[in-house]
């Protein structure tokens, strides 16, 4: 199969439209939209379902994007390496995201890459909320939200699960919930109203009519520390609650949000980018 196939491939599963992909590529609707048509024929199968408004992958298409993203990666490192770039990659990467998903997925993998790449100049800019505009500002980022508008290149990262927990503390004072006693007796933290008010009718799926709040936070940092504290039962991230010793209640209870990678389209290219943006990819898979 020819590799420029998965690569319009890739691209129009990110963007989700043919002219979105076409601006990315440099090439008109039309060749998008018949190297698509040349893969499905090679393949026997169709990698996408059209939508009104945009390209959505097929169940085969959702199989082959690793593949497809596998494939990209081979050819980046091989042109990397053809070219001597890793010898010399330097300059800023400025990289945007809450505190929760800096913790699990770019903290690790800064720490790593500043022993393969030292003149990579990494900075790391904490946002509050996944919407607040300063994420704009930065080269890449990590949100749970994926961008509507402006010239954007997304992919899924990963999906996180969130679960319910509380401190080992807490629970040896007030005791496990019931499920489906929608918190009867047990104290809560829980994010304002204004910034998740979906959350003020249930968590994890649990009502919380019958639960008391006994804290409004406004980022995941302070719900995970209030917590922590012993304040209450909170919805926080599994990976980050087994990390610091909270123990889970409901567990049958849960929700899940997928973490975008999102790069600026005029960066995509440059090869800093590429490195620190498929090293947060291949951590993130480990996990």
């Amino acid at each position: 199969m020819h590799w420029d196939h998965a690569r319009y491939f890739l691209a129009v599963a990110r963007l989700g439209t043919l002219r979105a992909a076409a601006r990315a590529l440099g090439v008109d609707q039309a060749t998008v939209g018949r190297r698509l048509a040349m893969l499905e024929e090679q393949l026997g199968a169709k990698l996408f379902v059209k939508m009104p408004n945009q390209f959505a992958l097929s169940p085969v298409g959702e199989a082959l994007v690793t593949d497809a993203e596998a494939m990209e990666q081979a050819v980046a490192a091989f042109m990397r390496k053809s070219a001597g770039v890793d010898l010399d990659l330097a300059g800023p990467v400025r990289i945007a995201a809450t505190e929760v998903l800096a913790e699990l997925f770019i903290l690790p993998v800064i720490a790593a890459l500043r022993d393969r790449h030292p003149h990579i100049d990494t900075g790391l800019m904490t946002i509050a909320k996944p919407d607040e505009p300063s994420w704009r500002n930065a080269h890449l980022a990590l949100r749970t939200v994926r961008p509507e508008n402006g010239d954007y290149i997304s992919r899924r990262l990963a999906r996180l699960e969130v679960g319910l927990f509380a401190a080992p503390a807490y629970l040896e004072q007030r005791g496990t919930p019931v499920a489906g006693a929608a918190f009867a007796g047990h104290d809560l933290v829980i994010y304002q109203r204004d910034g998740a008010s979906y959350r003020w009718d249930h968590l994890c799926g649990e009502p919380i009519a019958s639960g008391n709040i006994a804290l409004q936070v406004t980022t995941s940092a302070m719900l995970h520390g209030a917590v922590l504290a012993g304040m209450g039962i909170g919805a926080v991230p599994v990976l980050q609650a087994r990390r610091s010793g909270l123990v889970r209640v409901l567990p049958e209870r849960s929700d899940e949000e997928p973490v975008w990678l999102v790069v600026r389209g005029d960066l995509y290219g440059a090869a800093r980018i590429r490195v620190v943006s498929e090293a947060i990819g291949a951590y993130a898979r480990s996990l």
